[in-house]
């Protein structure tokens, strides 16, 4: 007999409120799997069987059902399962004490590290190139990165001699998930506020413990608190697939090929209108010829007149999926090419680092034959925050001889996939943004010479022509 469909999360939460009140007899324990509810573990077996009183009168014999079938059935109803298997041992703390010595010297590698943990990706900085002033570690669930994401983490402030666990909110990038926390919750920045001192970074991240290493660590509280907040983490990234499960599959259309035959301005000219974004038609008719006949276009005017935003709905609107446009902002202290194309790693030979902004990868995606006839846009925003001729060097020497851009000598000793080099495929669309002011550089002829140039002008009638037709965008509605 099977466990009844019947027995509801609702009968779940009644037996374990029992369970709570009640010893559990040590022959129903479970001598690998367990339910963790705040500081109380729970025979999921055991569980079902008393949950089965509730919704249909009597325990449902526990040798209808394997504990298998048991973890199955309460993971389907959003409950948390935990393998004793796969958290015996010295856990994480051994790792913990070995990142804690690193960071007081100054060596940088980070290989001899467990890349994951129960289940969660593990990644370790003690910096790049320079000594971090905050070393950290942390644990990325599916979809989250460190650029952009949230994630349990620990913040190591030497100078403070302090080490935080913390409910981690990426810094380069807003994070699309956010943490489900209580009012009371402190921020970093507040925290070290409160003591006259101060979060030189990540300071809108969460305390989740704070551990004073002047004091010794124990080693059960250490796993007790980690566990824990990666058991909130889980619960919480597991809760969001299942509420954005349908939003999360695109609206398929079907992809043209960016040739004039088949390129139909006036349907992106009457999405775009729908959407509440005011474009004049003539500078989208620009725009889109600009991009056929060269595939390196440049957006300048004043800031705010829509450079950005036209380079974004356009390409959202002519490609197929998220995956094939890339919009990166361009950093002050951009002086080489390693933000955009990533570099070999010096201490791990035969590895790559790409960077996460994930150009390289968009590349190398436009580059497969089964992609030529998708169009693939690469935006590059405030691309003249940095000089141009030093960072985008590759791409125009490229450009002007079509020859390819060298990543990597290749050598018997490569382990990466990441290929020796690439080379720009025709299917992909460069589009630059720039702003002239005081904290931008000009242009040389050099990079001119290879793009089609745009200017934004905002004239009275298109001003006067928003004003009387205010409306929220929507974004969504570009399809």
């Amino acid at each position: 007999m099977p466990i009844p469909k019947n027995i509801s999360k609702e009968y779940i939460e009644k037996a374990i409120e029992e369970l709570r009140t009640h010893e559990i007899p040590s022959i129903r324990l479970s001598e690998r799997y367990f339910l963790k509810i705040g500081e109380m573990e729970f025979p999921p077996k055991y569980t079902i069987t008393l949950a089965n009183k509730f919704a249909n009168g009597d325990e449902l014999p526990s040798e209808n059902f394997t504990a298998i079938e048991a973890k199955a059935y309460l993971e389907k109803l959003g409950f948390i399962i935990s393998d004793r298997k796969e958290t015996k041992g010295v856990g994480y703390f051994q790792q913990l004490e070995q990142f804690l010595a690193q960071a007081k010297t100054q060596k940088l590698k980070y290989s001899n590290y467990d890349k994951e943990y129960l289940g969660l990706k593990v990644s370790v900085s003690f910096g790049k190139g320079n000594i971090a002033r905050i070393p950290w570690i942390s644990f990325l669930g599916k979809d989250q990165t460190t650029e952009k994401g949230i994630y349990p983490g620990y913040l190591y402030y030497k100078e403070y001699d302090e080490l935080i666990l913390a409910y981690c909110v990426s810094e380069t990038k807003p994070a699309e998930l956010k943490w489900k926390l209580s009012a009371d919750t402190t921020r970093i920045k507040d925290y070290f506020k409160s003591q006259s001192k101060t979060a030189f970074r990540y300071g809108d991240s969460f305390v989740f413990k704070v551990y004073n290493l002047k004091n010794v660590l124990s080693q059960n509280q250490i796993e007790k608190d980690l566990n824990e907040i990666i058991n909130v983490y889980k619960e919480l990234l597991s809760n969001n697939v299942k509420q954005s499960n349908l939003e999360l599959v695109l609206p398929k259309k079907p992809l043209s090929n960016f040739t004039t035959e088949k390129l139909d301005v006036s349907l992106f000219l009457k999405e775009i209108t729908n959407s509440g974004i005011l474009f004049d038609n003539q500078l989208i008719v620009r725009y889109t010829s600009a991009l056929l006949t060269k595939p390196f276009v440049i957006l300048t005017g004043l800031s705010g007149s829509g450079k950005t935003k036209l380079a974004q709905v356009f390409a959202k609107w002519i490609c197929e999926n998220e995956s094939q446009y890339k919009l990166i902002p361009v950093g002050a202290d951009w002086t080489n090419r390693e933000p955009l194309l990533g570099y070999p790693n010096a201490l791990e030979i035969g590895k790559y680092v790409l960077p996460e902004n994930g150009v390289v990868n968009l590349i190398l995606e436009a580059m497969k034959d089964e992609n030529q006839n998708k169009p693939y846009f690469l935006i590059l925003d405030e691309m003249n925050l940095s000089h141009v001729e030093r960072y985008f060097a590759d791409f125009l020497s490229a450009m002007e001889s079509g020859e390819d851009i060298p990543l990597h000598h290749e050598s018997d000793d490569w382990i990466d996939d990441v290929p020796a080099k690439v080379k720009l495929p025709k299917n992909l669309f460069i589009v630059g943004t720039v702003n002239i002011d005081e904290t931008t550089y000009m242009f040389s002829p050099k990079v001119l010479d290879r793009a089609n140039v745009i200017e934004f002008r905002v004239s009275e009638t298109e001003m006067k022509k928003f004003l009387d037709n205010i409306q929220p965008l929507n974004l969504e509605s570009i399809i």
